[in-house]
């Protein structure tokens, strides 16, 4: 990371004006007004017209102070969240828990959700509230539609067409409700097509992919604070490619059927009541043939995850306190066979069951407290959670290696899998405080527990018989994670100048860490070549912060920043895969309210504390990867007040890098660090009627 990149953008670009999507504040005018910052841990994020074709929802959740994610392909970046990622978060589309149906994560749950037809996305980091669902020690991430507001009309709706040049990827979307106040009709959907980017040096990164989503959603609206709605989505990704992953997927589907409802009861003590009911089922196909050239040995990867889920909450008042409480049960299925062949005709031969048949249930409950006296607010919840684990196929024994994934677990771990049952008790308290008008703290203690996934208690990839020994093994009585976290938030507010800063500590038993198999306690095999996963204390500490300073009407600035770190306290070493210290600073000039420049530099240092050697440690990390300091550029200009055309360049400069984040290849299990896209011009055309 050079500074001296830092000290030009102060000198040259000083200045910052209008609405973005990290401003938090509505997306129609271009006036700057002012503004209240949002808490740097939680905030909701408008999604249309931001004049940047993401390519899929962990991509645009980079976007935001604090976050960042982990690049496979160009689809299916895996959000991270003070250095937590996959079931640490726990992310919502269309109200419903989505599971991707991919062993390797080609396709997280963020990748199901196309961004342009969304409204906007709710982000909470760390454990804020017990309602949030089960687990959910990094944050929990909706996606989110809103009720279509018709002013006097009978219809609404977007169009939305955008272009990058580096990938020649195209989006055109678009949104149409129909209604009034009592009811509405909406369909959405959704066309993307990209071919493979270019890196910095001008080298083709295998990143290419076809995307369509649609879907139509029913709603009664008909009282102020009623809303009911049953809603039909369907989202496919074709022909996704990912370089070093050993497979590409030529086919990943999820549809989601959903039936939400909030009744306002108008009661003294009871207040409100939601329902949400959802069935999101996911298919997912990967292969090393029929998208990359052939080799000796052809596979294929058939798998399943489906959701069914219920929640209900109601809200009350109780002597002036605010009580929520909840009920949910949750569902997931998941499935997953290798196949093998010598031809395309014949990949018929059962390899491996490497989900073999993991279902995970749940039932749960959650009761949450808000009282207030004076300027104070003492918030305080407790959550309790009960799995049921079982595995249908871990018996079923493999045509080509003549073992099951019970031989696996017990070759690696000395024990099979068997029924399971495992309960969770976790809450939190958190104080709040109005220090002054311009001046607010809060203080949080929390217990959150994760329930290992499918994935970790349960993945049977085995390669023994395959001339090597990278296989990669869940354990199947591996311990829950136990987050035991601090928070501390403030912020200011004045007339021309909003801060916000938060500091976290998570001190974590049981952490479940994807390591390395070299004999340590409680592993029967010596290979560092294979993966396992293991029970380990670790910590993780971080800051965040969020600052926004408005020179005048037509002019702001902002600066943000984030910084994790984690410690493997078991071995002494740091904690892989954790993301660098990095963050943006950007500046807006808004000229007489019709045309906005917006040059942005986004920036990390270089990430030193890496666990790399598999010998040691898990190995999951690359390398130090080094910093990188990218320069953006953007203008958007407002034809009208329905018409908006936006015109970026990104990565001016044509910058080499990569995010600290790396992933792993499915056939081998070695770490992949995927670079990001060089020089783009992004082009956007957003029309509202």
């Amino acid at each position: 990371m050079k500074f001296q990149s830092i000290l030009l953008y102060f000198f040259l670009t000083p200045l910052l004006a209008i609405e973005e999507v990290n401003n938090h504040t509505d997306l129609e005018p271009l006036i700057v007004e002012e503004k209240a910052l949002v808490s740097p841990a939680e905030g909701i994020f408008p999604t249309k017209g931001t004049g940047n074709n993401f390519s899929d929802g962990g991509d645009f959740l980079r976007s935001i102070p604090g976050l960042t994610g982990s690049r496979f392909g160009g689809h299916g970046v895996d959000p991270v969240i003070r250095g937590q990622v996959q079931d640490q978060l726990n992310v919502m589309v269309d109200d419903a828990f989505i599971f991707g149906g991919c062993p390797n994560r080609m396709d997280p749950p963020s990748s199901y959700a196309s961004m342009s037809t969304y409204d906007e996305v709710i982000v909470t980091k760390g454990y804020q509230s017990v309602l949030n669902g089960p687990g959910a020690s990094g944050g929990t991430v909706k996606f989110k539609r809103g009720v279509p507001q018709f002013d006097g009309k009978f219809y609404k709706g977007n169009l939305t067409s955008q272009y990058d040049s580096n990938s020649n990827q195209s989006d055109v979307s678009g949104n149409l409700s129909i209604g009034n106040s009592d009811y509405y009709t909406s369909v959405n959907g959704s066309h993307r097509y990209a071919n493979s980017y270019n890196d910095g040096d001008d080298v083709e990164v295998r990143s290419a992919f076809e995307e369509n989503s649609y879907g139509v959603t029913l709603g009664l609206t008909p009282g102020q604070m009623d809303h009911y709605k049953i809603s039909l989505q369907n989202h496919e990704i074709l022909d996704s490619l990912f370089p070093g992953a050993g497979m590409d997927s030529p086919y990943s589907k999820t549809t989601n059927l959903s039936l939400y409802g909030t009744h306002d009861w108008k009661g003294l003590f009871l207040k409100k009541t939601k329902l949400n009911i959802y069935n999101a089922q996911v298919d997912h196909q990967m292969d090393n043939y029929s998208l990359r050239p052939q080799g000796a040995s052809l596979r294929r990867v058939d798998s399943t995850s489906d959701t069914k889920g219920l929640k209900i909450e109601n809200e009350i008042n109780v002597a002036g306190i605010r009580l929520e409480n909840a009920l949910e049960y949750r569902k997931n299925e998941r499935d997953a066979s290798r196949f093998e062949g010598t031809n395309v005709n014949n990949v018929t031969t059962l390899q491996s069951l490497m989900w073999p048949g993991i279902q995970i249930e749940q039932y749960g409950f959650a009761l949450e407290g808000t009282h207030k006296l004076d300027k104070t607010k003492i918030v305080a919840g407790v959550r309790g959670d009960f799995y049921q684990i079982d595995y249908a196929k871990s018996d079923i024994v493999s045509s080509l290696t003549n073992r099951s994934a019970n031989d696996l677990y017990r070759q690696f771990y000395g024990y099979g899998s068997s029924s399971q049952d495992e309960t969770n008790i976790g809450g939190l308290l958190r104080i709040e405080r109005e220090v002054s008008s311009s001046v607010s703290l809060k203080l949080g203690l929390s217990r959150s527990i994760r329930t290992a996934d499918a994935t970790e208690r349960g993945l049977a990839n085995d390669m023994v018989m395959m001339g090597n020994n990278r296989s990669w093994v869940g354990n199947p009585l591996i311990a829950p994670e136990k987050h035991h976290q601090l928070d501390i938030q403030t912020l200011y507010r004045a007339k021309n100048f909003n801060m916000g800063l938060s500091l976290y500590y998570n001190k974590v038993d049981d952490y479940i860490l994807r390591d390395s198999a070299r004999g340590q306690s409680g592993i029967l095999v010596n290979s560092t070549a294979a993966d396992v996963y293991t029970n380990i204390d670790a910590y993780l500490a971080g800051a965040e912060f969020d600052s926004r300073y408005s020179f005048s009407h037509w002019a702001e600035f902002s600066f943000n920043f984030f910084y994790t770190y984690g410690k493997n306290d078991s071995y002494d070493l740091p904690l892989a895969q954790v993301p660098a210290f990095q963050g943006s600073l950007r500046s807006d000039f808004n000229f007489v309210d019709v045309i906005v420049l917006s040059p942005e530099l986004r920036w990390a240092f270089k990430q030193t504390r890496i666990d790399s050697d598999a010998a040691n440690g898990s190995g999951r990390d690359v390398r130090a990867t080094p910093g990188y300091a990218v320069w953006n550029l953007k203008a958007t200009y407002k034809l009208r007040k329905e018409l908006k055309f936006t015109l970026a360049a990104n990565n001016i400069f044509n910058k080499k890098y990569a995010n600290h984040l790396n992933r792993s290849n499915i056939s081998d299990a070695t770490e992949v660090q995927v670079f990001e896209p060089g020089r783009s011009y992004v082009g956007g055309l957003y029309y509202s009627f």
